[in-house]
Parts: structure tokens; C-alpha cells; sequence
């Protein structure tokens, strides 16, 4: 997962493909290093991409995206986001997320 250094923070921006058994889309981080997290559903056809925090992820349990929805946590908002693992899973086989982080350099 790469990583493009902006002063004391790390901006990870990426596509990750879903398809029907889960993947972890996001890594454990220590608490308060991830500042955004934003996660959209970019897939072409009308499939749900499934969220779960902390585990993997399970079809239509968890945190629902739909074809252009996304789910974001930032401390702008007032809201610590988490530091656990994020994981996915897809409807269909050809699923694919946008991945956006900011991180603090620790």
C-alpha cells in the first residue's frame, strides 16, 4: 500500500478490487494515526460492496455500500476513526473500492 509523504502526514489513495470472498482493504494502525478514512463503492455494475470493522467481512453484514456510496471517518467531524483492520466483500466478483487515508507519521 503505498504511501506519499506530506509533511508529518502519509496520504494513501487507492483502488482495491472486491470480488466474493473477503479482503482486508485496510491495515491496523496504532490508535490516532489514521486521521481520514474515506471508502467509496467505484463499482461498474449495481453490486453492494459489504464493510465490516475488525474482521472479515460477511455479505449484508456490516456497513452496505452502494454503487457510488461512500463511508467516511475523519477527526474533522469531531470523530476518532478507527485503527482496526477494514475488510470487504462484494457481491460479484468485480467489485472495486477507492481507498483514501490520511496517517500521521509516527
Amino acid at each position: 500500500m503505498p504511501d506519499f509523504e506530506r509533511g508529518n502526514e502519509n496520504n494513501r489513495n487507492e483502488q482495491v478490487a472486491v470480488g466474493t470472498t473477503t479482503v482486508k482493504v485496510c491495515n491496523m494502525l496504532p490508535i490516532g494515526v489514521r486521521r481520514v478514512l474515506v471508502i467509496t463503492n467505484l463499482s461498474a455494475i449495481a453490486q453492494t460492496i459489504t464493510l465490516n470493522v475488525g474482521g472479515a467481512a460477511i455479505a449484508g453484514q456490516g456497513i452496505p455500500l452502494l454503487v457510488g456510496s461512500s463511508y467516511q471517518e475523519t477527526v474533522s467531524e469531531n470523530f476518532e476513526p478507527t485503527n482496526q483492520e477494514v475488510w470487504a466483500i462484494s457481491t460479484a466478483a468485480t467489485g472495486k473500492l477507492a481507498v483514501y487515508e490520511r496517517l500521521l507519521v509516527v
